[in-house]
Formats: C-alpha cells, sequence, structure tokens
C-alpha cells in the first residue's frame, strides 16, 4: 500500500477515530472495508511515519 502524504495519513487515522462510517466515504481512497483493514493500515501508516 502506498501512501501519498503523510499529512493525508494523519487526517484520515484522525477521521476514523471520530467517525466509522466515513469508512465507506474513504473506502475508494484507502480501500478499507472492515476493522481488520483499518487496524492494518493504522499499523503500516505508523511505520511510514
Amino acid at each position: 500500500m502506498a501512501l501519498q502524504d503523510n499529512s493525508r495519513v494523519i487526517f484520515y487515522k484522525k477521521r476514523v477515530r471520530r467517525k466509522r462510517k466515513n469508512l465507506r466515504v474513504l473506502s475508494g481512497t484507502f480501500r478499507v472495508t472492515d476493522d481488520k483493514n483499518t487496524r492494518r493500515l493504522n499499523q503500516n501508516s505508523a511505520v511510514a511515519l
């Protein structure tokens, strides 16, 4: 998974923590379908940062 901008990652992570419903909207960009993928994304973003 390639993340273009770190600011996007931070913004996305904050969004996820606030509202889980937005996952459907962001699924097109990050392809997040469920909590398992979300946890993976959080781990990957943490490593990327």
